[in-house]
């Protein structure tokens, strides 16, 4: 009878949440949402940012040594200078995309978290997480909010949204191919469009570090999916199940650290090891000659390296005992494993493009997470293709880059300029 009443009273709870954020749901209106406008925050480089002024020329948008253009359908933001010069520059020439994201994130938070309550709560929980934020991040996000002129604690706050909601379920393989050389792709798939879209390529050319391309969201200066110059390339999954943890370093910008300051494989996992970590996370890093997965919570962190020319990554750990080996996780990797099995020492970047659409891998009958955006890159020779179209991304036209030919104006771009749209 006890057993009852315990049982009785947990649905209970959870039928009364259900109604209250029903309610919640149903009265938050986008077109009732105020972008929180401000004055910018006090800084040494603001008065000379505030002097300059974009113009447009040859197609481009250049505001001080940055510019926006658009290649082949895909928005390209170049950012070069300080972290406040690139900050400002990136919230001068996106200011109408970074406004519309805002009112879209703001809206998907108070849509899913009881309205202001879930807002509020996520904007004190970013102000906590704000001291393990490096000088350099937050001197970043104080360009940015100058440069959009919005509220620097709504900037940090979806700045760190990743780590204070975490909903990542991706799929990222490393291959030789068939030249010997390492090409690796991944697949980002999360559950709430207004997030992680629209997707952008960023190339930044920071004044200390290196240089590197990273795919994400307009107004967000984290890293999800990226290589840098050195041929480093990164991408972050979560684990299944695992308990989230968020006051630490934010997640995002711990890998934007990684894939600014390292150059090897190795490199990457010393910058993991000493960095204040909370989510418990995985990713896969690759160079131009090894490739390797790195799980970790705050505590621990512990490695799979690349055996037999291949390796896979989803959503369940093999080397860290946490989380839990979901049916989904398990199904696309075996997806991938039985690609490559039938593709073995063929592989290109076009058949890597061909595995990310696969069934599952390119959750074609997901009901959650879709696909939103996807990469495959060789680090040998800098070309990389991504796809950002309307998820499922990896379905739609994937474009080529090469990362010196866009910030140098060196090499050659990649021979297959566009692979189309799956028909």
């Amino acid at each position: 009878m006890k057993l009852f009443h315990i049982c009785f009273t947990k649905l209970a709870f959870i039928a009364v949440c259900s109604i209250f954020l029903m309610f919640y749901s149903c009265a938050v209106k986008k077109s009732e949402i105020t972008l929180p406008l401000s004055v910018p925050l006090p800084h040494a480089e603001l008065q000379k940012m505030q002097s300059m002024a974009p113009l447009e020329k040859d197609g481009e948008l250049i505001f001080n040594h940055s510019k926006t253009y658009e290649k082949n359908g895909i928005l390209v933001l170049v950012l070069k200078g300080s972290p406040y010069e690139m900050g400002y520059a990136r919230g001068i020439l996106l200011q109408h995309q970074i406004r519309q994201w805002t009112i879209d994130c703001t809206y998907m938070i108070k849509k899913m978290a009881f309205g202001d309550i879930g807002l509020n709560m996520a904007l004190s929980r970013a102000k906590k997480i704000e001291p393990f934020i490096p000088s350099v991040f937050k001197d970043e996000l104080n360009g940015l909010s100058a440069g959009c002129g919005l509220d620097y604690q709504t900037i940090l706050m979806l700045n760190v949204l990743d780590t204070i909601g975490k909903q990542f379920a991706c799929t990222s393989v490393a291959v030789k191919n068939k030249n010997g050389h390492l090409i690796r792709s991944r697949t980002l798939d999360f559950k709430n469009l207004e997030y992680l879209k629209p997707s952008i390529l960023s190339l930044y050319q920071p004044d200390q570090g290196n240089a590197f391309a990273s795919v994400g969201p307009v107004g967000n200066i984290s890293v999800f999916t990226a290589m840098n110059e050195k041929g480093l390339t990164f991408g972050v999954h979560d684990i299944s199940g695992s308990t989230p943890g968020w006051e630490g370093l934010p997640a995002g910008l711990l890998y934007r650290t990684i894939i600014q300051n390292a150059n090897t494989v190795d490199d990457a996992g010393y910058l993991l090891k000493k960095a204040s970590r909370c989510l418990p996370q995985m990713a896969m890093v690759t160079d131009a000659t090894h490739a390797a997965i790195f799980e970790f919570n705050s505590k621990n962190v512990k490695s799979v390296k690349m055996e037999h020319d291949s390796l896979i990554l989803t959503n369940h750990t093999r080397a860290l005992n946490i989380g839990r080996r979901s049916d989904n996780s398990l199904a696309r990797y075996q997806e991938a494993v039985s690609f490559l099995k039938q593709f073995n020492r063929q592989m290109t970047e076009e058949k890597l493009i061909e595995l990310n659409r696969q069934t599952l891998i390119s959750k074609l009958h997901a009901i959650v997470w879709i696909n939103i955006h996807s990469a495959v890159f060789n680090s040998n020779t800098l070309d990389f293709w991504i796809a950002v179209d309307s998820p499922k991304a990896s379905l739609g036209k994937w474009v080529g880059f090469n990362l010196e030919n866009e910030l140098h104006h060196s090499g050659n771009a990649p021979d297959i300029h566009i692979f189309p749209p799956l028909k």
